[in-house]
Order: C-alpha cells, then sequence, then structure tokens
C-alpha cells in the first residue's frame, strides 16, 4: 500500500505499521534515534565484538550479537540489519498467530485483536540474507549436487532466457560467440573463487567447473534448484569481487534471492520458449545436519559404499507446497528474522481491515 493520500471520507493511512502494531514508548524513541549519533558511527566503523543497531530493542540486535564470523565487513553487514530494524513488525512477526494462506505466497497472520496479510516472499528473502550473515565462516548443512550441474551449462541457460525476455542478444567475433565467452569467463572467475565460496559459504566448485554444493541455512527448506541458472547470473552480475564488504553483501543478497520463497511465474513469451525454463538436473544427495533424511542404501555388487541419493521430488502431502513453506518460514522468522523498515510501509505487511476501508474508497472513486 502506498503512502500518498487518496480522497474520501473513512481514509486510512496503512504507510506505517507502527499505528497498527502496538510499540514500546521506549522503543519508539530508539527508533527515532537511530540514525543518528554513536549508532550512526558504528555501523561506519564495524567492529569484530557485534555492533549493536539503532532500532533500539534487544531483538533488532540478536543478529550482530550472534554471528559465527569475527570479521569487520560481515560485522558491519549486521549492523546495517540491525540499524533498519522495525521494532513495531518484529513485534508481529514474533507475536502472530497463523491462521492460513491467502495465496502461495501472501499468509494471514493474527497480532492481539487484529488480523494481517503479509507477503512471505519479500520476508523470506530478508530472512535469508541474515541467515547467510548469522552462518558466515560457520555453515552446517550443506546441499550436494549429484551429479553436479556444469557452470557454462548453467550460465548458457541463464543467457537463454536473457535473450528470450529481450534483455540480451549474442554476438560473434572472429568466429567465437559472445554466449560461449561469457560461459567460460564466468566459470573461471567462479572455479578461482571456490576456496573463499567453499570456507564462507559451504559453496564448492569443482576442477572441472561444476556446482558441488550448496549452503543449506534453514532445516527443512529446500531450494528449487530449477533457479541455478538465476544463481550463476547472479554471482557473475551482481557481486563486486573486488572489494571485500560490497562482495560479502552482493553473496548474501544472490544466495536470499535463490534460496527465498517466490511467487508463481509467468509463462515467458517468445518464439524461443515453448516449455518453459530451462530445468536442471534433479538428483541430490544431503550431507551435513539437516531434517531431510535420504533413503537407505541399497546394495550395489560394483560400489558398495555409494553414498544415498534423493531426487527433487517433493514428499507425497495433503498439503499445497505454500502451505508447506509456512510452516517452515514463519516459526524461522519468529525467532530470527529482523524485518526492515520498508517492509512496514511498501504493502508486505497489510491490516486486513485497512484494506476493506480502502475498497470502499475505491468503490466510492
Amino acid at each position: 500500500m502506498g503512502s500518498g493520500e487518496l480522497p474520501g471520507e473513512g481514509y486510512y493511512s496503512n504507510a506505517d505499521i507502527d499505528n497498527l502494531v502496538h510499540v514500546r514508548p521506549e522503543d519508539e524513541e530508539d527508533m527515532e534515534r537511530g540514525g543518528e549519533g554513536e549508532d550512526a558511527a558504528r555501523v561506519g566503523q564495524p567492529s569484530r565484538r557485534g555492533v549493536p543497531g539503532g532500532a533500539g530493542s534487544a531483538a533488532a540486535r540478536l543478529l550482530s550479537e550472534n554471528l559465527h564470523s569475527c570479521l569487520d565487513s560481515i560485522q558491519g553487514l549486521a549492523a546495517e540489519v540491525d540499524a533498519a530494524c522495525h521494532s513495531g513488525l518484529a513485534e508481529l512477526m514474533r507475536g502472530h498467530v497463523y491462521v492460513g494462506m491467502a495465496d502461495e505466497t501472501r499468509a494471514l497472520l493474527q497480532y492481539r485483536t487484529k488480523l494481517y496479510i503479509v507477503d512471505l516472499a519479500p520476508l523470506s528473502r530478508e530472512l535469508f540474507y541474515q541467515q547467510v550473515l548469522a552462518q558466515f565462516e560457520a555453515v552446517e548443512s550443506t546441499l550436494v549436487l549429484d551429479p553436479a550441474p556444469s557452470i557454462r551449462e548453467l550460465m548458457a541457460m541463464a543467457l537463454a532466457l536473457e535473450q528470450a525476455r529481450g534483455a540480451w542478444e549474442p554476438e560473434v567475433h572472429d568466429g567465437v560467440s559472445s554466449e560461449q565467452e561469457l560461459c567460460e569467463l564466468v566459470a573461471l572467475m567462479l572455479m578461482e573463487k571456490s576456496p573463499m565460496l567453499e570456507e564462507y559459504l559451504g559453496m564448492r566448485i569443482d576442477d572441472k567447473g561444476c556446482l558441488c554444493s550448496l549452503p543449506l541455512l534453514l532445516p527443512g527448506w529446500q531450494p528449487d534448484l530449477g533457479g541455478l541458472c538465476d544463481l550463476m547470473m547472479g554471482l557473475a552480475r551482481d557481486v563486486v569481487w573486488e572489494q571485500e564488504q560490497p562482495c560479502f553483501r552482493g553473496l548474501a543478497q544472490v544466495l536470499a534471492d535463490f534460496l527465498a520463497l517466490k511467487p508463481p511465474l509467468c509463462p515467458l513469451e517468445g518464439p524461443d520458449v515453448k516449455d518453459g525454463p530451462p530445468q536442471v538436473p534433479a538428483h541430490i544427495a544431503v550431507a551435513g545436519q539437516t531434517d531431510v533424511k535420504p533413503p537407505a542404501a541399497q546394495p550395489d555388487a560394483t560400489t558398495p559404499n555409494a553414498a544415498p541419493t534423493v531426487t527433487l521430488t517433493p514428499p507425497p502431502s495433503s498439503q499445497p507446497e505454500s502451505q508447506q513453506g509456512a510452516q517452515v518460514l514463519l516459526p524461522a522468522m519468529r525467532s530470527n528474522l529482523r524485518p526492515s523498515s520498508r517492509r512496514a510501509t511498501d504493502g508486505t505487511c497489510v491490516e486486513i481491515a485497512a484494506l476493506e476501508r480502502l475498497y470502499r474508497i475505491f468503490e466510492r472513486c
């Protein structure tokens, strides 16, 4: 919901969730001075001991106080999250009662005597961004891809999607396609960065340019491997590798986009797109401490000690996928999410009564 004024009697502004969620006076005072004084100085000068943010409450400072990494850059990024945390929306996420799903990404939550419709997609991106920072240098669970997809092939699929959208057109110079050249350059770059990616994030790339593992940051949450081509494109395009803090910020954002809950995709249009986005090989093996239980290994004469594998097929369930997602995401958001202030004003969280009043205004207009 926007913050601009609408005509009509009885207009109800939902520009600030503070009007809808109880905020303690001391928290409100802390938020008002969150961008000034010592807190702002700390954001610009991160330390290795954990940097308190400007949102004021203990919950808002939870991220920087519980990091595994001692790197100044990660501490600084956590301080940014803490400073941007909205106490009112954080209180709603901590104290809500789950009612049900309104559609694939929006949940109905009750807080005290009010009912809210909350878009879990942007909140899940913030959750996974914060989880990357919290588990930086300490990822315990990884998803082992078997067979490991080629980075060159994933980039080729990503470029094909860009071409289908009309956002990119390949060229040929001296018999070499720009598509082939880009795929090779990205593969070589990520192979060079592989030791750092594996040490910090559990993302392993072998010497053949194949993606072997990915971090699992939330127990019970399986990423959609159909988004691997977008992940490769993000690593190639959206990460500033030359500077430490911008690099870590970009890596966290790209991984968060890959892991987050996503709304259903509209079919692409164009003569080259017939069967939807390219699919990625779906055999995976689970490594580390996860809630996913691989099936018992079957005896094999040639490979008696072969590791068990599972296929990327959702388990049989009477619940829709959105319902299962909410049951994993909402408990994690209750205890770990520090929602940013922009999520309190961009329509991510809206009181149902506010929607009813606006509908009446629109009907009169």
